[in-house]
């Protein structure tokens, strides 16, 4: 029995040591890890042309704003502009105003003078 067995664990483990490598997978296992792979790498390519449109997308809006922000300053300087301007012509005729007073007053004072002296004389 104890050789019987030795010869069985001996047999066996021969024939595990002359036993062939493992066949290849077949054609048709490979196909479709093709197919899966082409499949994963077509669904990468939409995701990332997906991102992509998504990108541009975001800058268009980006462009938009900018341009929004643009207009908006363009009419708060044009309105500040305007302001001064008036401002400034408000100025203007308020010193206009206060020299032809001033010169009213010294016509005045010449004339007062100049009636004082034809008087004395």
């Amino acid at each position: 029995p104890v050789l019987v067995a030795f010869a069985v664990v001996a047999a066996s483990a021969v024939a595990w040591s002359c036993r062939t490598p493992k066949k290849p997978a077949p054609l048709e296992k490979s196909k479709a890890a093709g197919e899966i792979l082409e499949e994963l790498t077509e669904r990468e390519r939409q995701r990332r042309k997906a991102l992509e449109v998504e990108v541009e997308r975001v800058k268009g809006e980006k462009a938009g704003k900018e341009r929004e922000i643009d207009r908006l300053r363009k009419i708060k300087e044009d309105e500040e502009s305007q302001t001064l301007r008036r401002h400034h012509e408000g100025l203007q005729r308020a010193a206009e105003r206060k020299a032809e007073e001033e010169r009213v007053v010294q016509s005045e004072r010449a004339a007062a003078a100049l009636n004082r002296t034809e008087v004395r004389a």
